[in-house]
């Protein structure tokens, strides 16, 4: 499978079909959107729109958005279309956050990254107590709060245990490292997250 096909297939599965969990999926002729059902910020995940109706469709979202009195990002991948897109956002008053990169890694039952032992304190975090661990550790990395994260990450463990598993390294009785991975829905992709290590680690 090429780049392209990937590319196909991530936006087909994660983008356009995705059920994210504690959300409420909704498709127009223009967007596929998510509404937060625990009051966080939603998030437009794929949008079909043109040069001749990109600012409108921006503006009616916007409404949406507010009219739910929900915040919400929009996010764009730089194959999307129009290719000035993401400066419209910006012209229509949405935040630019540092671009994000996207990697896709296929795996088989005998790849090395499924049959790699070598972290002895490597532990699965399943108890809530855990969970905290790992907020303290990105907020200590990163500098800014997670609690949200944590909250997100507790209820999708409880509420959805099969789907979410977390892991940790532990040395001398503190986390120092940490990432999760969400096995989606009628999906090829398990999706890594967080991938957090202290400095000195």
């Amino acid at each position: 499978m090429d780049k392209n096909e990937l590319i196909s297939l991530f936006h087909k599965e994660l983008r356009q079909e995705a059920q994210v969990k504690g959300y409420i999926r909704e498709e127009t002729e223009h967007v596929v959107r998510h509404i937060s059902q625990f009051g966080e910020k939603g998030f437009i995940v794929s949008s079909n729109v043109n040069e001749s109706n990109v600012t409108e469709i921006i503006k009616n979202e916007l409404n949406y958005f507010s009219n739910l009195e929900q915040d919400f990002e929009w996010k764009v991948y730089n194959y999307d279309k129009p290719a000035s897109l993401k400066d419209i956002l910006e012209q229509e008053g949405f935040t630019i956050d540092d671009p994000e990169a996207l990697m896709v890694m296929k795996l088989d039952e005998q790849h090395p990254l499924l049959n790699n032992d070598r972290h002895f304190n490597l532990k699965e975090i399943t108890d809530e107590q855990g969970i905290q661990d790992i907020i303290v550790l990105e907020d200590a990395i990163w500098n800014v709060p997670h609690a949200e994260l944590g909250e997100r990450l507790w209820r999708d463990k409880q509420n959805n245990p099969e789907s979410l598993y977390l892991y940790g390294i532990y040395e001398d009785g503190q986390l120092v490292s940490a990432a999760w991975m969400y096995l989606e829905e009628n999906s090829s992709f398990a999706s890594l997250w967080g991938g957090s290590t202290l400095p000195l680690f």
